[in-house]
């Protein structure tokens, strides 16, 4: 269940932007807090704040993703934060990336006005910097890519 949960983990909260689709039911998330490996009790508003010069850059496994907003956004995203504990299991996990979890969340940011796009991580940099490809938008509607690779 929480290599499950893993795969909806971007920088350490789980984002559900899409109230009509859970990615995990609610039981499931509860079991994952008893477990002290999530806090599913209220979702919390994670503050993102941007502007064209400034987006959000998160880490979404081995993809680096930006946020960006032509003007300025303070953007709140309803979310679920892993606890310490869940933190450093998700570092031992296997996890596998869904496209559709990406593409819920750009729907969700594109009703915000933001834009969510993603580049493959190339190389960790000894002072926790990344080096990464080249950044390409993820779509909400596009059926055809199976990975955010540009």
């Amino acid at each position: 269940m929480f290599q499950e949960l893993c795969s909806f983990v971007i920088e350490h909260f789980v984002y559900s932007a899409d109230e009509d689709k859970p990615h995990l039911s609610f039981g499931k998330m509860l079991l994952l807090e008893d477990a002290g490996l999530v806090n599913a009790g209220p979702m919390i508003m994670r503050n993102l704040e941007l502007d064209q010069a400034n987006p959000s850059h998160l880490r979404y496994q081995n993809w680096m993703l930006r946020i960006s907003s032509e003007g300025k956004t303070n953007l709140q995203v309803p979310a679920y934060a892993l606890t310490p504990a869940g933190r450093e299991l998700q570092r031992l996990t296997a996890c596998t990336p869904k496209m559709e979890y990406l593409k819920s969340f750009s729907r969700f940011l594109r009703s915000k006005n933001c834009e969510l796009s993603a580049a493959a991580i190339l190389e960790e940099l000894p002072d926790g910097r990344v080096r990464h490809a080249g950044f390409s938008p993820i779509e909400p509607d596009d059926q055809t890519r199976s990975d955010p690779r540009p």
